[in-house]
């Protein structure tokens, strides 16, 4: 998990492993007990670019020429659409914002079925309700296998080891003759935002992000 006043700021990248992943990385299940404690402040994250916000726990804060930068946990549990490429024999995240938005129908229908609410929050995909439950849930109902045949999910696996760890799925659905996948990320996603009102925070520019970062390395250094 990022921590500003020790670790620096680190740019927040939707469709960067790294950012998501962290070393190591908390569980889910760590994550809402720390979020369920109630001892962080509740904010907004703002992507002015898409009208679009998610809903965020504030974790660590730092200050640099009279601005609040913090890093952020999404509320809800991250997500990604995946498709399978069994020619190449991996996993790939659908990226394209035009895809993502043809196929969220599709992928709502197929999370509801597990009592999950997928929602197109700012910078990444959440899931609202019980996501443990619905992967247990999905794993025993094979989605994954009902959709891809053993082999193409072993090649996928075999692969890419990080990105089979990557997330659990939770829905499954065929599109236009792709095959397609929600994943619950397994790792937490931290975002960076800097402050714009009480409880309201935007993404900050990459020159901001470089001074927070070097800020943040004299400090440790010191």
């Amino acid at each position: 998990m990022l921590a500003l006043g020790s670790t620096g700021l680190l740019p927040a990248a939707r469709h960067s492993p790294a950012v998501r992943r962290g070393c190591p990385p908390p569980s889910r299940a760590a994550v809402a007990a720390e979020l369920d404690a109630g001892e962080s402040f509740q904010v907004s994250l703002l992507d002015g670019s898409e009208g679009k916000r998610i809903e965020c726990s504030m974790m660590e804060t730092a200050e640099l020429d009279g601005e609040l930068y913090a890093s952020l946990l999404p509320r809800d549990t991250p997500a990604i659409l995946a498709t399978l490429d069994a020619e190449q024999g991996v996993l790939a995240e659908v990226e394209d914002p035009g895809a993502i938005r043809e196929l969220l129908p599709a992928a709502r229908r197929a999370c509801g079925e597990y009592g999950l609410e997928l929602l197109d929050t700012a910078f990444t995909l959440t899931l609202s309700g019980d996501v443990e439950t619905a992967i247990d849930d999905a794993g025993e109902d094979s989605i994954a296998g009902d959709l891809a045949d053993d082999d193409e999910l072993d090649m996928a696996d075999d692969a890419d080891e990080d990105d089979a760890d990557a997330g659990d799925v939770v829905g499954a659905f065929s599109r236009g003759g792709g095959k397609y996948f929600v994943m619950a990320l397994s790792a937490p996603l931290v975002l960076v935002g800097r402050q714009a009102s009480l409880t309201d925070f935007v993404i900050p520019s990459e020159e901001e992000v470089d001074k927070c970062r070097l800020s943040a390395a004299a400090h440790v250094s010191l």
